[in-house]
């Protein structure tokens, strides 16, 4: 995903500008293409920074696009033509390559791919900002970027361990909401789909329900102290 986004960011925003251009019939020079290609570096090193820096990268990006179709406006007439061409080279199609709006996010930058999750290949995103790690998808965040370790626990179900403080909680990304009411000292997989979760007073076994329904998903936590199977169905 990281290679095919940035090669698309690079290169879509410039061909469309170009096709543009030849379409009205104006003849622009070649290193209008080359700033619109920088400013699109400028975009996606952006997504890689968080707070003050995107802003600043980010506004850099969208300046050296509006410096080239100015130029497009005073040569062709078109200022109607010129702007929509601003608003897709500068926003629509570099949001549309990388796959996700990074303006709804300002204060995490990207980490990597998440695509331990089947369900989501090159949907979710890892992100980390000053306080710890998240998660993202194409609209916003989904886990906020404050926790020490995320990690998937099956890979075909939604269920990711996040780490704070050296302990442990469940969290779906699919309902964002955690499956567990406290966090545990240890969460250890213990057979298919069991893992054993562990306080300073007892111990857990959880089993999760597979296929996950987003709608009607089912687990079950069993005591280990007392034997006692306590069903839990949000």
């Amino acid at each position: 995903m990281e290679e095919k986004s940035i090669i698309t960011t690079l290169t879509i925003p410039a061909a469309i500008y170009a096709l543009i251009n030849r379409h009205v019939g104006r003849k622009s020079p070649r290193w209008e293409y080359a700033i619109i290609a920088f400013s699109m570096l400028c975009f996606w090193q952006a997504q890689n920074t968080a707070d003050g820096t995107r802003i600043a990268l980010s506004t850099i990006s969208a300046a050296v696009v509006a410096f080239a179709t100015i130029r497009f406006m005073r040569s062709t007439r078109l200022y109607a033509v010129g702007a929509m061409l601003f608003a897709d080279v500068a926003v629509i199609i570099p949001v549309m390559c990388i796959g996700y709006n990074p303006y709804t996010v300002l204060t995490a930058r990207r980490s990597h791919p998440c695509t331990d999750y089947t369900s989501s290949p090159g949907g979710l995103l890892y992100v980390k900002s000053k306080d710890g790690y998240g998660i993202r998808d194409r609209y916003g965040i989904i886990l906020p970027a404050e926790y020490d370790d995320i990690k998937i626990m099956l890979p075909y179900c939604p269920y990711f361990m996040v780490q704070k403080s050296d302990r442990w909680r469940i969290y779906d990304i699919e309902r964002h909401e955690f499956i567990t009411d406290k966090f545990y000292d240890e969460i250890i997989q213990s057979g298919v789909d069991m893992f054993v979760m562990s306080d300073d007073k007892r111990e857990y076994i959880l089993e999760i329900t597979v296929p996950y329904d987003k709608n009607h998903q089912s687990f079950r936590i069993i005591a280990f102290e007392d034997e006692l199977m306590v069903d839990e169905n949000p």
